[in-house]
C-alpha cells in the first residue's frame, strides 16, 4: 500500500498538536507549522536532505507526546528552515534554542511539582486515610520545626504546617518553649561529647605508616567531548569550481574538550549533487590540539550549487556531539 508523507496512508495529513496540552505539545506545534511552511516533506525526505536523526525521532518530535532532545529538534529545524527555506543558520539556531529551552524548563517544573505532590502527602493517624491537601498546606520535615515560625504558600496565604509522618502540629506547638530549650541543650552536650571522643587527637594517625595530615580527595570530573570549528582552509563557501573537476576540501577543527579523539570519522549526511565519500578519517587529536580534516569531492557535471553536510562519528558510525552544528562544503559549480 502506498505510504503518505508521514509514514501513514497516502492522503492522510499529520495531525496538528494542541499547544494547550503542555509544553512538549507547544514545541511540537511550532515544528509542525515549520514543516507545513517548508512544503510538508515526508520524514524520509527530511532524512535524505541530511537530518542526522531517524525518521521515527523526527516524527515523534512533531507529535508532542514527549519533549525531543535538542539534537533532534535542531536537525528537524535545520533541514527545513536553513536548507529548504534558506534562512540564516545562526539566527535560526538562536531562535529555536530559546523555544526548546523554554519547553524543557516548563516540562522540568511540571515533573518537579508532580514529584512533590506524590512525596509530600501526610497521613491522618486518627482516620487512617490520607487527608486532602490544599494549596495552603505545606508538609515540611520535623527537623525544620524545632521553633515556631510562620510559612506562606505561593499564593501568599498562611500555610498549615504539619509534622512530617504524623499529621500533628510540630513539637514547638505542643510543648512549652522552656522544655524544648532544655532538651535541645542536653542533646547538644551529648552530641558534642560523642564528637570529641570520635575525633583523633592532634598528631594521631589512623595508619601508623602515615603522618597525621588529612588526605587530599581528588575531584571527580566528567569527560567533556567537544569540538570547535576554526575555519575553511580550502574552498571557502561560495567558491566557484568547474563542472566535472575533482578538488580537496579542508576544514580545521580544535579538540576543545577533554577526550582524546581516536578512531573518529567525518560522516556525510544525506546525498548531494557532488559525489563524495561516505566518510573520511580524522587524525588522532589530543585535547587542545588542532586537526585538519580533508575530503576529496568531484564537482557535478552540470552547473549549480553543491552543499554537503558532515558530522563527527565514531568507528561504528554513531554520530557524536549531536547538538553541534555540522560542518559543510558549499561551492558553486560552473560550466567548463
Amino acid at each position: 500500500m502506498d505510504q503518505g508523507h508521514d509514514g501513514g496512508r497516502r492522503g492522510r495529513k499529520s495531525r496538528r498538536p494542541d499547544p494547550a496540552t503542555g509544553p512538549a505539545a507547544a514545541l511540537a506545534e511550532r515544528l509542525w507549522r515549520l514543516k507545513q511552511e517548508a512544503g510538508d516533506p515526508s520524514y524520509a525526505e527530511m532524512a535524505a536532505l541530511g537530518a542526522a536523526a531517524s525518521k521515527s525521532s523526527l516524527a515523534a518530535a512533531a507529535q508532542g507526546r514527549n519533549l525531543p532532545t535538542w539534537g533532534t529538534t535542531w536537525e528537524f529545524v535545520r533541514v527545513l528552515a536553513v536548507d529548504r527555506l534558506g534562512r540564516d543558520a545562526e539566527e535560526v539556531e538562536r531562535e529555536w534554542r530559546v523555544h526548546w529551552q523554554q519547553a524543557r524548563d516548563a516540562v522540568t517544573a511540571a515533573e518537579d511539582a508532580e514529584e512533590f505532590g506524590r512525596s509530600g502527602a501526610a497521613e491522618e493517624p486518627s482516620s487512617g486515610r490520607s487527608p486532602t491537601r490544599t494549596t495552603a498546606e505545606m508538609i515540611v520535615s520535623s527537623q525544620d520545626l524545632d521553633y515556631p515560625h510562620q510559612v506562606h504558600d505561593l499564593t501568599g496565604a498562611p500555610a498549615r504546617i504539619l509534622h512530617l509522618g504524623t499529621g500533628f502540629p510540630p513539637p514547638a506547638q505542643r510543648f512549652p518553649l522552656g522544655v524544648l530549650a532544655i532538651a535541645a541543650a542536653v542533646a547538644l552536650i551529648a552530641v558534642s561529647g560523642i564528637a570529641y571522643l570520635a575525633w583523633p587527637s592532634e598528631g594521631a594517625a589512623a595508619n601508623p605508616q602515615e603522618s597525621g595530615k588529612p588526605k587530599q580527595m581528588s575531584p571527580v570530573t566528567t569527560p567533556l567531548d567537544d569540538s570547535q570549528f576554526i575555519g575553511d582552509i580550502t574552498y571557502p563557501d561560495g567558491t566557484r569550481v568547474k563542472a566535472g573537476t575533482t578538488f580537496e576540501k579542508v576544514w580545521r577543527l580544535r579538540n576543545s574538550g577533554t577526550v582524546h579523539w581516536k578512531d573518529r570519522r567525518m560522516l556525510r549526511l544525506g546525498a548531494g549533487r557532488c559525489p563524495a565519500p561516505r566518510s573520511v578519517p580524522i587524525p588522532s587529536t589530543p585535547p587542545g590540539h588542532l586537526v585538519d580534516v580533508r575530503v576529496r569531492v568531484r564537482a557535478a557535471e552540470s552547473p549549480g550549487r553543491c552543499k554537503i553536510y558532515w558530522k563527527m562519528a565514531d568507528a561504528t558510525g554513531r554520530v557524536l556531539m549531536p547538538a553541534k552544528r555540522p560542518i559543510f562544503l558549499d561551492v558553486q559549480v560552473v560550466g567548463p
